[in-house]
């Protein structure tokens, strides 16, 4: 009898385990086949991992119509900026415009995979891109979007991006970033101040100091040291913000160039404000002589223009009258 229970017992756990090994082999193949799919599916939904460009410092945006440099002057980070394109021409960029490049992005869908060869890139236009994005974070981090031609036949294209392994074919953005243009992107206010991020502001008239402004830790100061209220600060700064332009020339023909830039090689004013991403300034200058191509009374206008001088801005004497009244400190 006993020989006989044991014998059972026996039998019983040879059994037992041979069916918990069958069990766990098939839970681990389930499992894994669970993975890869949701990887899959993951990869097809966003293959670009935008939970490391939470906070963005710079967008860049090069198509047919140039490049456009978008700069988040929130000293954060912070997505809500407020954005200055600072390239082709310093413009405060519209408030809806980083929102929808970040959101078209995100939103891109994969039909299929290519392998990332010559062949397809030159087959996909992607060796000559329609488009490029380049987004850099606050961390440091940066990447590298590519967009080619879209397929008319079944509306899709195709994208690679940095160190992508492969070719995606994807829907089409909801935007047309191969056609973005300085109207789309920019506000007719020719700065965007955001006093969080300034660090010293300075205005120099006929190559004399006027003013400088310093911040020291959450202080203005003036020169010599005299702290100014911060609500004068932020009602002096709001006062450029609301000086606009009524007209923009973009890089200029030769023509054009050779008198921009002799008006402004000795500029009547000079702004210089520096910021927790670097100094930029920037040249006024009285347009004091006919250019073609432009229908403005000459002497009623000034010239801005940045370092760079790739663009210029034509702006209403009369929005600058502040520059010439003494600042009540």
């Amino acid at each position: 009898m006993k020989h006989f229970l044991k014998k059972n017992y026996g039998t019983f756990l040879v059994g037992f385990f041979f069916i918990l090994c069958i069990f766990l082999a098939l839970f681990a193949e389930v499992f894994q086949s669970r993975n890869s799919e949701m990887d899959l599916a993951a990869l097809y939904a966003t293959p670009i991992q935008w939970r490391q460009f939470n906070e963005i410092r710079e967008f860049k945006i090069n198509n047919k119509n140039g490049e456009f440099v978008l700069e988040n002057m929130n000293p954060e980070g912070l997505f809500e900026g407020p954005w200055q394109l600072t390239s082709p021409q310093v413009l405060k960029v519209k408030s809806a415009v980083v929102e929808k490049i970040m959101g078209a992005l995100k939103q891109i869908q994969i039909r299929q995979v290519f392998s990332l060869d010559g062949i397809n890139l030159s087959s996909f236009s992607l060796d000559s891109p329609t488009a490029t994005v380049n987004i850099r974070a606050n961390s440091g981090r940066a990447v590298e979007l590519k967009f080619g031609l879209i397929n008319p036949i079944d509306n899709s294209s195709y994208m690679t991006f940095t160190d992508a392994t492969q070719i995606y074919q994807i829907d089409p953005l909801s935007i047309s970033l191969e056609s973005y243009d300085l109207a789309q992107m920019a506000e007719s206010q020719i700065l965007a101040l955001n006093t969080d991020s300034i660090q010293s502001f300075e205005l120099v008239k006929e190559n004399v100091s006027s003013f400088r402004w310093q911040k020291n830790a959450d202080k203005w100061l003036t020169q010599t040291g005299q702290e100014i209220p911060a609500q004068k600060i932020q009602k002096y700064f709001d006062r450029w913000e609301e000086v606009k332009s009524s007209l923009v020339i973009e890089n200029g023909n030769a023509e054009q160039k050779i008198i921009l830039d002799r008006l402004l090689v000795n500029p009547q004013y000079v702004i210089r404000v520096q910021t927790l991403n670097g100094l930029r300034t920037y040249t006024l200058s009285l347009f004091s002589e006919p250019i073609s191509g432009v229908n403005l009374a000459t002497k009623q206008f000034y010239i801005l223009s940045n370092d760079e001088k790739k663009s210029f801005s034509f702006v209403d004497k009369s929005q600058l009258s502040f520059l010439d009244k003494k600042i009540d400190i």
